[in-house]
């Protein structure tokens, strides 16, 4: 039996939706392997910090220092020293990339960091590199960026699904869940907030951060455990996910859908993947959104999108993955 080695080389403080996604994923492709008679070892390696400015070098050197196995999955800001690591060795790095998009703040020095990236992977003879994405929009989108020249894999967001329908029966409220607190929310969702605000609905955005917990005028930022969060969220009218850049899929998103709260969200790549799929509600404009909101208008989640992002369902997708890992 031979013995092989997968890590997960990651970076942060939060363990936000795509890390979820990437542990997920580091956990099934080794469970697969094993059904292919490897004796598989697994290994998360985390620099729990955030890099910014010069400390980026660091990140970089993190980067290149770890990726030593057998299979390596690394987020894009470890990428490209990780690939350069292993020019001269059959060691596979498959890059997670949930998202993409030049419109997300980034300073000059990551810009540049991503246009090398890019030049590299449109340019390299290496067999050993693929990227994996989350939605079908990822996957067209960089085929289109990198030339087909490496494999783009498409593995999504898998979820207990019964855990989260357990909610479907909770008694809705006046209440209107904004989506997590971020910074990839459009600033329009503040003025969405208002004018639901002065029709006497109740606006609350949830979040992992205890610091930014608060009541604001218009709205409140709360914290919550998993469960609380789940159980608000299904009590809610609808979930609203209004994306200033294109989203990767959108995890909040999906839950809302799962407990049984209508989703209203606009067409953010990945994001609109998940509205279109489900049979979700779309809105591009503050007016938009509070017309559906006022119209009560809901809609019915189709079961096969349910379905099919079960758990239970995540082989199909590890198949071309573990392809690549062999050949």
């Amino acid at each position: 039996m031979k013995t092989i080695t997968v890590s997960h080389i990651s970076h942060g403080i939060l363990e936000t939706g795509g890390f979820r996604h990437e542990q997920f994923l580091l956990n099934a492709i080794s469970e697969n392997l094993k059904k292919e008679n490897y004796q598989v070892n697994n290994k998360t390696i985390r620099a729990r910090k955030s890099f910014i400015g010069f400390d980026h070098v660091k990140l970089l050197w993190f980067g290149f220092i770890n990726a030593v196995y057998d299979i390596n999955f690394v987020v894009a800001r470890i990428a490209l020293p990780a690939m350069i690591r292993n020019l001269f060795t059959n060691r596979k790095i498959l890059i997670v990339l949930h998202y993409f998009d030049e419109r997300d703040g980034k300073k000059q020095s990551l810009k540049w960091y991503y246009h090398l990236l890019f030049f590299f992977l449109q340019n390299s003879s290496s067999k050993n590199v693929s990227i994996i994405v989350p939605s079908v929009y990822w996957v067209r989108y960089f085929e289109e960026k990198l030339n087909k020249n490496i494999p783009i894999l498409l593995f999504p967001n898998f979820f207990e699904t019964n855990k989260y329908l357990a909610f479907n029966a909770a008694k809705k409220s006046n209440r209107i869940h904004l989506g997590q607190y971020s910074w990839k929310n459009d600033q329009r969702i503040f003025d969405l907030a208002n004018e639901l605000s002065v029709l006497g609905f109740d606006c609350y955005f949830s979040t992992m951060q205890k610091s930014e917990v608060g009541k604001f005028e218009h709205y409140d930022v709360v914290f919550e455990d998993h469960a609380t969060y789940l159980q608000s969220m299904a009590e809610s009218l609808y979930t609203v996910s209004f994306i200033k850049v294109n989203e990767g899929w959108n995890r909040v998103a999906h839950e809302s859908i799962l407990v049984g709260t209508t989703l209203i969200g606009n067409n953010a790549g990945g994001l609109g993947d998940l509205i279109k799929e489900s049979g979700s509600l779309m809105a591009n404009t503050v007016d938009e959104f509070v017309e559906l909101i006022k119209s009560n208008t809901h809609s019915n989640c189709h079961k096969e999108f349910i379905e099919k992002y079960d758990v239970k369902n995540c082989d199909s997708f590890l198949n071309p993955i573990t392809d690549f890992i062999n050949s």
